[in-house]
C-alpha cells in the first residue's frame, strides 16, 4: 500500500491497530486500560480520527508485547511526501 498524505497514515495506523486488537480479542476497554489511555482516544486512533504521538504509540504497542522497531516491519506500506 502506498500512503500519500499524513490522513492516509493516520488511517492505516488506526486500523491495523484496530485488527491487532480484534486479532488478540480484546475489547477498546482493555486495550486502552493495557496501554493506560482513554478509551476514547484508542476508539478515535482506531477510526482514523486522530493521530498518535510516538509515546502513545509506544504504550500502545508495549501492551501487545511489541516494539516500534516490530511495527515498522509489519507495515507494508510506502509513504511518499512532498518533494
Amino acid at each position: 500500500m502506498t500512503v500519500k498524505t499524513a490522513d492516509e497514515l493516520t488511517w492505516v495506523q488506526g486500523e491495523t491497530l484496530k485488527k491487532l486488537r480484534l486479532r488478540n480479542n480484546l475489547t477498546l476497554r482493555v486495550a486502552s486500560e493495557g496501554a493506560n489511555i482513554a478509551l476514547s482516544f484508542l476508539s478515535d486512533i482506531e477510526n482514523g480520527n486522530k493521530n498518535t504521538t510516538p509515546q502513545t504509540l509506544g504504550s500502545i504497542l508495549d501492551f501487545y508485547g511489541l516494539t516500534v522497531d516490530d511495527w515498522f516491519k509489519e507495515q507494508h506500506f510506502t509513504i511518499i511526501g512532498k518533494e
